[in-house]
């Protein structure tokens, strides 16, 4: 009797067979309907942006399968997320002999980095409120060139580093960078790596990145509209040359930013 009652509990908790997707490692899985007003992954619930369920997965995130679900005012949804694993390649960077502190950083650099570090890191795993964006994102320029660079794993001068979070843009010195969407710049700074840098927090824990800035033109607290101008591009920090890094974390995992920009209907869909 006992294995009865528990191989009925467990079908009753296992993600229903119906509803799946398979979701590449710095992908979104999407679960549409319109009706959504809340959806859970791993039994950690969140809102439903415009009635659709979204599931980022962070390009780290091991491969395997995991619980979802919809809720909407009739009921209850179980699924199955299925990750897969992506083979993200090399890229050997080689910089100049006065750049080597940035291969490898002296106890002055490491002290900075972890300050630094502190006041970042928290920005992604803070409850924001509810999103103040639809999908797909504004692009952060335009025109927007086709960005490189997404989970490389990056060896400088010979030395493996840490994978790229963001994409790269090949955008010109002094170039605008705009909001892709309302919400809150929630950090600024010139820091080691990244060089000048805003952080803005969009609701629904996502936070949007834009790094190697020449200028800053907003300042913490501000809150910021869809299109409006943080700063220009630059080449600051550990950078090669003027360029653009933009990086999306949303409920803290590090996602392809153009999968944000691009048309939702483009995603993995729950069948």
């Amino acid at each position: 009797m006992r294995i009865i009652v528990l191989s009925a509990f467990l079908a009753i908790a296992a993600p229903s067979a119906a509803h799946q997707v398979e979701v590449a490692q710095g992908d979104i899985g999407r679960w549409t309907g319109g009706d959504a007003v809340a959806c859970e992954f791993e039994g950690k619930r969140r809102d439903a942006i415009a009635g659709d369920c979204y599931y980022p997965i962070d390009f780290a995130r091991a491969p395997g399968t995991y619980p979802i679900a919809r809720i909407t005012a009739q009921g209850r949804q179980q699924g199955a997320l299925t990750v897969s694993a992506v083979d993200f390649p090399e890229q050997p960077i080689d910089l100049p002999e006065d750049m080597m502190h940035y291969v490898l950083p002296g106890p002055a650099e490491l002290a900075r980095i972890r300050r630094e570090s502190a006041q970042i890191t928290p920005l992604f795993h803070r409850h924001s409120g509810a999103a103040q964006f639809t999908l797909p994102l504004a692009a952060p320029h335009d025109p927007l060139p086709t960005g490189k660079g997404f989970g490389y794993k990056r060896i400088f001068n010979g030395h493996p580093k840490a994978a790229h979070t963001g994409l790269d843009y090949g955008i010109g010195e002094g170039q605008p960078v705009n909001a892709v969407a309302d919400g809150e710049v929630v950090l600024t700074g010139d820091h080691f790596f990244t060089g000048q840098a805003v952080y803005v927090n969009h609701g629904d824990r996502l936070v949007s990145e834009y790094f190697h800035l020449s200028e800053i033109t907003v300042t913490p607290g501000q809150k910021v509209k869809q299109g409006e101008l943080l700063g220009k591009v630059g080449g600051t920090g550990r950078s090669t040359g003027p360029h653009l890094h933009f990086g999306l974390r949303w409920h803290g995992m590090r996602i392809d930013p153009a999968r944000m920009l691009g048309d939702p209907s483009a995603l993995p869909q729950v069948d």
